[in-house]
């Protein structure tokens, strides 16, 4: 499932495992910097995770769902999360790390879906 991502204006393109978010588009978050390894924002409802894999490991250009939050999360930089576990629901298509690294501590996150 492909989804467009707006990040400050700029679009990007991710596949998701699943439509995780449907019957949710369109959504506008803030997001900010945690950990220097990821951008996080928290949505208004859970999602469901059932069939995704949990992982303690966050790779460059992932996303990912910490669900004791409801946490969105943009992973710039790859790092080791234990002893917590988020729910892995997809990638960015292209790197964005670099872009995000740049960006400041809050950012404005909108999430569509592809058309």
């Amino acid at each position: 499932m492909k989804i467009k991502i707006t990040i400050e204006d700029k679009v990007f393109q991710a596949e998701l495992e699943k439509d995780v978010f449907a019957g949710s588009y369109p959504q506008m978050l803030v997001f900010q910097r945690s950990q220097d390894h990821e951008y996080y924002g928290i949505l208004n409802s859970g999602i469901d995770v059932k069939g995704l894999t949990s992982v303690c490991e966050v790779r460059r250009k992932g996303i990912y769902y910490f669900q004791d939050w409801k946490a969105l999360s943009f992973v710039y930089n790859d790092a080791d999360i234990s002893p917590y576990e988020v729910a892995y629901l997809g990638c960015f298509e292209e790197d964005i790390a670099d872009f995000l690294f740049r960006q400041k501590r809050k950012i404005q996150v909108g999430l569509e879906a592809a058309e």
